[in-house]
């Protein structure tokens, strides 16, 4: 596997904002930047947070974007020249030496009670909490019925979410890439629609959680935890039927397979997303890229599509393994050269099947559990 590096930050603007750069492994062909640079993207999530409307927009891998505009960071969508590209600058604040990223049922464990107490100590101790849109999205969806038997723990976790996460100036929150934004960026230095301001509007709807527990009986802000409950839904069916095509098509006693088809169905997606046509080569070259550079959410979902064989016929009607396509989406985080600057970026996460993932794609030191974590840092 060639070494990767990844560039994904956030950074002081102005002494207000911090900025947002997604990684960046070096992988180049005709459709990429020709020089290795880094790709900036503001969070301002500055809003009236009760006359925010989320416009979600889901595609059939399950990543999740919102609002519509492409920002092209090269010079054209095709790749190559200097054009568009940002200056290189500072990534993180000074004294940090490690970046977290923790998934919904961390949050869920840790509760809002302690996060802060948390947050300063990990300061401390030189590390960062990054903000991960689609466990923002996830907590959010149980928000829209009271009735929901996770509603509580959710609300709890999605508050606790924004205050780990908060910037240092306490003016918005820190993000890590939503999915489909990392990996076009990464395939072709391209930014998809909606990105930006789809992510600036799911921190605020951590931001008015977390100042406004417990009472988050807002109209309006019903109205957009329902959207994102849709929306989920329907990403959830939508995975679903898609794995149901999948183990239709391969052959289920070749895991490799699986990861290909995986692979493959990737580079076509983010390619329709960003408005590119490739050659069978090109889409065979990217598909290479996905191997090398995000193989934990490949073996995961290679683990399960074996587990769904071991029934005849097949077991996949259980609606739980809708609920994989999170655990998908928020592997991509981890990888054994996912950097940011020199400060390594380590899922926080008790989730036995994504150690299993991460070990089998050789970087199982980047997951670690919540208990273990806290540990680290010095706090009980």
């Amino acid at each position: 596997m060639p070494s990767s590096r990844s560039k994904n930050s956030c950074n002081h603007h102005n002494d207000d904002h911090l900025h947002h750069h997604v990684h960046d492994h070096g992988h180049h062909d005709e459709h990429d930047d020709e020089h290795d640079h880094e790709h900036e993207r503001e969070h301002d999530d500055e809003r009236d947070d009760d006359n925010i409307n989320v416009n979600i927009v889901v595609n059939t891998t399950g990543t999740t974007s919102m609002s519509s505009a492409t920002t092209i960071i090269s010079g054209t969508a095709g790749g190559g020249g200097d054009g568009g590209m940002p200056t290189q600058q500072p990534s993180l604040p000074p004294g940090i030496k490690k970046v977290v990223i923790f998934d919904t049922n961390a949050y869920r464990t840790l509760g809002r009670r302690k996060v802060q107490s948390l947050r300063q100590r990990e300061l401390e101790c030189g590390v960062l909490a990054l903000a991960h849109p689609v466990v923002m999205l996830e907590l959010s969806a149980h928000l829209a019925d009271k009735n929901d038997r996770d509603y509580r723990p959710c609300m709890s976790a999605l508050a606790a979410l924004a205050e780990h996460t908060k910037k240092p100036d306490a003016s918005g929150l820190c993000y890590c890439p939503e999915p489909r934004s990392e990996m076009c960026h990464q395939l072709f230095r391209i930014i998809p629609p909606g990105n930006e301001q789809g992510v600036k509007d799911m921190g605020v709807l951590a931001r008015y959680v977390n100042k406004n527990y417990p009472d988050i009986a807002s109209p309006q802000m019903l109205e957009n935890f329902k959207r994102c409950a849709d929306q989920v839904k329907r990403l959830e069916t939508q995975w679903t039927d898609w794995m149901k095509r999948l183990l239709v098509s391969r052959d289920s006693s070749v895991a490799r397979g699986w990861e290909d088809a995986l692979a493959l169905y990737t580079v076509a997606v983010c390619a329709d997303v960003v408005g590119l046509q490739l050659k069978p080569a090109e889409i065979l070259g990217k598909a290479k890229v996905v191997h090398d550079v995000y193989p934990v959410p490949l073996r995961l979902m290679s683990a399960l599509l074996r587990k769904l064989t071991t029934s005849s016929p097949p077991n996949i009607d259980n609606p739980k393994w809708g609920n994989y396509i999170w655990d998908f989406l928020v592997c991509f985080s981890v990888g054994s050269s996912h950097v940011i600057d020199d400060a390594k970026i380590f899922l926080v996460t008790g989730d036995h099947d994504i150690e299993e993932a991460s070990v089998a794609a050789g970087c199982g030191d980047r997951v670690v559990s919540l208990q273990n974590h806290m540990k680290n840092v010095g706090f009980s």
